[in-house]
Parts: C-alpha cells; sequence; structure tokens
C-alpha cells in the first residue's frame, strides 16, 4: 500500500472519530482491523445516534 492510500485511510479514521465525538454522542467506539496479503479491512462504529435520512 503507497504512502497516499495511508494517509487517506488515516484521514477517514480521524474524521470518523472526529464525528463521533463531536455530533453523535457516541459512549462507545469499535475498531477492527483485519490485514491479510492483499487486502486491508477497517470497520469503525460506534453507538451514536445517527443521523436522519430524510433530512439528506
Amino acid at each position: 500500500m503507497g504512502f497516499e492510500k495511508e494517509i487517506v485511510i488515516v484521514r477517514i479514521a480521524q474524521e470518523f472519530f472526529n464525528n463521533s465525538l463531536k455530533h453523535s454522542r457516541a459512549t462507545k467506539i469499535s475498531v477492527l482491523v483485519n490485514f491479510e496479503s492483499h487486502h486491508l479491512q477497517i470497520e469503525l462504529c460506534d453507538n451514536g445516534v445517527g443521523m436522519d435520512i430524510e433530512i439528506i
């Protein structure tokens, strides 16, 4: 994985953490990382309130 892709992944995770703490009123955050030879899976979850899709 190239450096630019690594930065993008870190920025996405940062945005998730910021949004979870700032907007969703989450009290729990879960991070699951699974890395195999040519496959990276990252699961970011929180127990926040979410958003109303009808507003979008």
